[in-house]
């Protein structure tokens, strides 16, 4: 028993002496790796998202701020989305990406216009991000704040450096589709920052033919009193009567005739509107175009009358109308 004393007290004070020994000697290095703070990459969308600038803030030290999701979203886009001017500060210091494209071709100032975000436009533009560049239909940004009538975006991208005489592929420019869309208060806040008015597509159609042909009175009229031509004749020869005889009402008849238009105006066949009226079964606008004092015997290249279009494109409420004005097939004419 004494011998085991002897070796038990001989082993503690052996540890004794090496806990003294290791304290005199100073502290111990770490053997383990320092802990790195991993963040997953969907909180920052999840900040995003909540609103939570603090907590984007300290996201975007641990993840990447040009992270995207499923559909290629980065969080800017939703932030400009939800209009989070704070998180779309802190995201851009952190070095996102202005002008990245998602799956659907859009850029963050995309989604700030789409929600008629002036401020989040403005600070968007003032950091960098494009107002020139085209999506894979051919339009600018711009494009998007007219197709929604949002006057402020419309000004702030103006103001911003935006072409406000942009032409997509089909050479249409805003001012066409304000017109084609019925959008008033667009094509009016279009034409106070100079975009033009007069300007063909690439069939030669100018706005006015576009607002006549889709019944857009309010539109017609704004054009008409800005000095839009109501003769401008496009590639097919057809002028704004034409137009609106194929799709139109009788108002724009009163419109355009009281403006100057012509309702004998021959196209490249040598039809007037009365013939197209007549072609389409356009029985409102045949009826407008007689009141307005159309010829109802026009004769076409091949001699063909209104009445010849009605009854070879069978709409026979149009041929009696046009009967009862005195109209007459091109046969009866030549005997």
């Amino acid at each position: 028993m004494t011998g085991i004393k002897h070796v038990v007290v001989a082993i503690s004070l052996m540890g004794l002496l090496s806990a003294c020994t290791t304290t005199n000697t100073g502290p111990v290095a770490p053997t383990a790796a320092p802990i790195v703070k991993k963040v997953p990459q969907r909180a920052l969308f999840k900040a995003v998202e909540d609103g939570d600038v603090d907590a984007v803030r300290n996201a975007v030290k641990y993840v990447n701020v040009n992270s995207i999701d499923g559909e290629r979203f980065t969080p800017l886009h939703w932030a400009c989305y939800f209009g989070d001017n704070q998180s779309v500060s802190v995201l851009i210091a952190a070095g996102a990406n202005l002008n990245a494209r998602n799956s659907y071709d859009k850029m963050p100032i995309h989604y700030a216009i789409t929600k008629n975000r002036i401020s989040t436009i403005t600070y968007l533009i003032k950091k960098g991000a494009s107002v020139v560049k085209k999506d894979t239909s051919g339009r600018e940004p711009l494009y998007y704040a007219v197709i929604d009538s949002h006057v402020k975006s419309i000004n702030a991208m103006a103001a911003g450096g935006a072409n406000v005489n942009a032409i997509d592929r089909d050479g249409k420019t805003y001012v066409h589709h304000a017109a084609a869309l019925g959008r008033v208060e667009a094509y009016s806040a279009l034409k106070a920052v100079g975009a033009d008015i007069a300007t063909g597509d690439n069939l030669g159609n100018s706005a006015l033919h576009l607002s006549v042909g889709n019944n857009f009175g309010e539109v017609t009229e704004a054009l008409i009193e800005d000095g839009a031509s109501v003769d401008h004749a496009n590639v097919q020869g057809w002028t704004v009567l034409h137009a609106a005889a194929a799709r139109g009402k009788s108002e724009v008849v009163d419109l355009v005739v009281s403006a100057g238009g012509n309702t004998e105006a021959k196209d490249n066949v040598g039809r007037t509107p009365l013939h197209v009226a007549a072609e389409k079964g356009n029985y409102e606008m045949a009826a407008g175009l007689m009141d307005a004092g159309a010829n109802v015997n026009a004769a076409d290249k091949d001699g063909l009358t209104p009445v010849d279009y009605s009854m070879k494109h069978k709409h026979p409420a149009v041929s009696a109308k046009i009967r009862a004005k005195g109209g007459k097939v091109s046969a009866h004419l030549k005997k």
